[in-house]
């Protein structure tokens, strides 16, 4: 029984590099030609592998979130909230300004390029922005039950407030801000999160 053709690509590899191109031309302002050519592969293996460009843009917003979390995760384990905060933000302050990717968030960038012909792009990464909220209300909540805030704090608004700061580094870091005063951020939103008792070191 004949076999299929082996694929002759890292896929993880080709994911990480189409990823780098849709952030810095968006979706619309790249072609198959800069994909494949930066991919390394040629057109019919894109498209036997991903299907198309749309689905392409698709799995390598779903390796952005997988890269992301491997960022941030760790972050919430942290036993006081205000040590979760900081190494969340920090974190974030650090990719968003890394040298292997473009500055910035890609959720962020890749929408903002988005013309009216590629609003189900849009509407793709809407929900992926909210995913450090997502992960923040958890651990708000857990904070809240072990006395580390108020009585009766605003949970969900807290875990809003931490994700707006969240996005707002990455906005400041695309407009070229270095990471330390991203850093000063930072500890100006961890000193914001009010104490409960015992109070939040």
């Amino acid at each position: 029984m004949p076999r299929g053709r082996v694929r002759e690509f890292d896929v993880e590899l080709a994911l990480d590099r189409a990823l780098d191109v849709f952030w810095r031309h968006g979706y619309e302002g790249t072609s198959i030609v800069d994909l494949t050519q930066a991919m390394g592969i040629s057109a019919p293996s894109l498209y036997a592998a991903f299907g198309n460009k749309r689905k392409l843009f698709e799995r390598a917003a779903d390796r952005y979130t997988e890269l992301l979390r491997r960022e941030t995760d760790h972050a919430l384990d942290c036993p006081s909230l205000r040590e979760s905060v900081r190494q969340l933000l920090t974190s974030l302050a650090t990719a968003n300004t890394s040298d292997t990717w473009p500055a910035g968030c890609f959720n962020i960038q890749a929408a903002m390029t988005c013309g009216d012909s590629d609003r189900d792009v849009v509407d793709l990464l809407s929900p992926r922005r909210l995913a450090v909220y997502e992960l923040l209300v958890p651990r708000f909540e857990r904070a809240a039950a072990d006395g580390e805030l108020p009585d009766g704090a605003a949970v969900a608004t807290l875990a809003r407030f931490v994700a707006t700061v969240a996005s707002g580094i990455a906005v400041q870091a695309a407009s070229g801000v270095p990471r330390e005063d991203l850093q000063r951020m930072v500890e100006v939103a961890v000193c914001a999160i009010p104490a409960g008792s015992p109070e939040s070191p």
